[in-house]
């Protein structure tokens, strides 16, 4: 096995750059691969010791990537696919491009990490190549760059959008912001500056003044909505949720990070009763024909799953739709793709780089977590 996959990993890199000669359109993958690492596999006995290896940790991304590749690769789509291992390495990523320099690149997928990414804008703004950034939060790298694409969205909209696509519902309701001095989110100051320039109340309660004081804000005959605003979920959290599952003639809607979802010892049955709500990056709907129809091609010519957490969709997604923007000459107009775990609506400022702007809010019903449209 070890040998197998140290040869497969090594292959990637040159039969990617070495396909077809006649292709026009050129587009770099800088993906890591860790293929200097490739040696190490003593330690892999089963599927999940592969996928745990670092040589593997974006790996499903580029087998996504694989796949929305194949329909392109006829004819009349004249395309060049490079890929290279890049990962946090500053020197190597430069060496790349200078290899590269006379390709001609017409579109650059990644890095994934943040020092190597700046670098690459920066050769992408100066030789007026789009680049896609997948995975930062990070908005520093769109200002004075048109050529960058950010796919991750800013929080700043997401009060807007749940007032939009949740709160406008309810009617009357009570709002709680429930904070932890320690670890407070991203978007904490953008909750308040909203709720109050909308003239909306609010109370605040801290994790750290207990249950009693956050139920002392509940107000009856109302929906109350609370709103968690910090990250780490330990003991006092869980405790509460609890306590909170527990009440009787309350109506209460939950929001809180993605991450508590993963919190251990607790169960789906204590959200699903807080009618919990998240805002995430991307969401596969399972029951989507789509996602069912991918699954079982990726399944078929990678003999494993496609999982959000090894980004296999989101591989696909994004290849997909910027190879089709690339052939309709970076029309946004022109794209017709159907993306199975983002979703992208790309907005542009005068000399900066185009954010995705697309808020994707997730509610838990009925034990399935489904998007609120």
């Amino acid at each position: 096995m070890k040998k197998h996959l140290v040869i497969f990993l090594a292959a990637l890199i040159c039969t990617a750059q070495l396909s077809a000669q006649r292709h026009e359109k050129k587009v770099l993958f800088l993906l890591p691969f860790h293929v200097e690492k490739a040696g190490s596999y003593e330690t892999i006995k089963s599927e999940s010791d592969i996928y745990n290896n670092k040589s593997y940790e974006m790996f499903g991304f580029w087998e996504g990537a694989q796949m929305a590749l194949e329909p392109y690769n006829k004819d009349y789509v004249k395309l060049k696919v490079i890929v290279r291992d890049v990962s946090t390495d500053e020197l190597k990523l430069q060496a790349i491009l200078d290899e590269l320099k006379d390709e001609d690149i017409d579109l650059i997928i990644g890095p994934l990490f943040g020092k190597p990414f700046a670098i690459a804008a920066e050769y992408a703004k100066e030789h007026h190549i789009p680049i896609v950034n997948p995975f930062s939060n990070r908005n520093d790298f769109l200002e004075d760059n048109p050529f960058v694409y950010k796919l991750i969205p800013s929080v700043a909209p997401r009060p807007q959008t749940l007032d939009k696509l949740l709160l406008s519902n309810f009617g009357d309701y009570n709002l709680i912001f429930w904070t932890n001095e320690n670890t407070k989110t991203k978007d904490q100051p953008y909750y308040e500056i909203y709720f109050t320039n909308k003239g909306k109340d609010y109370a605040t309660v801290a994790l750290k003044d207990g249950f009693q004081e956050l139920k002392k804000k509940f107000v009856p005959r109302k929906k109350n909505v609370i709103i968690a605003l910090f990250d780490n979920a330990n003991v006092a959290v869980i405790q509460q949720l609890q306590n909170l599952a527990l009440l009787e003639d309350t109506t209460i809607t939950l929001v809180a990070p993605e991450s508590w979802l993963e919190i251990k010892n607790i169960g789906f049955n204590y959200f699903n009763q807080l009618n919990f709500h998240y805002f995430t990056n991307y969401f596969i709907d399972k029951d989507n024909p789509a996602v069912k129809l991918f699954a079982d091609e990726y399944i078929t010519k990678f003999s494993s799953y496609p999982d959000i957490s090894r980004f296999s969709y989101q591989g696909y997604d994004i290849t997909d739709y910027f190879i089709s923007l690339l052939i309709n000459n970076f029309d946004l107009s022109k794209v017709d793709t159907k993306p199975l775990s983002f979703e992208f609506d790309f907005s542009k400022e005068e000399g900066k780089g185009y954010e995705n702007m697309h808020q994707r809010l997730i509610k838990m019903e009925d034990f399935q977590l489904k998007e609120v449209k």
